[in-house]
């Protein structure tokens, strides 16, 4: 019997991954990319793809299903919140006469939606190979840790945002 070859499993996962997949994956490196340059948004924009992901983990089912998992991310979520609002207090933040936000460029978002992606996707993976894995707390429990605190973290850092641009714009020149 012939031994499987040591890329014959990365090309099956390759192969059986939904063609939607990929451009999706090529956005999220390009809205990570344009957050790591000096840029100005809308007020409400540092919260739009947070909830985007916090919407995408929620729908996690995989990764819910299980009461310890989901215990897992809740966990996550307000752990990474936690670390997201004082990652926002020291962002060099500007409200720009318009009302707009003038944030710096900065890596973490690319980080946290590829970390996001990654997650989801390895739970895609092993949940088609192996549903036992993902059912068992120790798999399904780290990925949905790891994405509860990506996103909480993504959204704490948000809110931190708006809430220090809110503060800022009703302080009185």
């Amino acid at each position: 019997m012939p031994t499987p070859s040591l890329l014959s499993l990365p090309v099956a996962i390759l192969q059986h991954t939904p063609l939607w997949v990929w451009p999706l994956l090529i956005y999220l490196v390009v809205m990570g990319l344009r957050a790591a340059q000096d840029r100005s948004v809308a007020l409400m924009r540092p919260l739009i793809l947070p909830a985007v992901f916090l919407m995408i983990s929620l729908s996690s089912g995989a990764m819910l299903t299980h009461p310890v998992t989901a215990l897992f991310w809740l966990v996550g979520l307000v752990c990474g919140g936690g670390i997201g609002v004082p990652v926002a207090r020291r962002t060099d933040l500007r409200v720009l006469p318009d009302g707009r936000l003038q944030l710096p460029g900065e890596w973490l978002t690319l980080c946290l939606t590829l970390t996001i992606f990654t997650a989801r996707f390895a739970s895609g993976a092993i949940g088609s190979m192996a549903p036992a894995a993902m059912a068992s707390v120790a798999v399904g429990g780290t990925l949905s840790l790891i994405v509860g605190i990506c996103s909480g973290l993504f959204l704490g850092r948000g809110i931190g945002l708006v809430l220090r641009a809110l503060r800022q714009s009703a302080q009185p020149a």
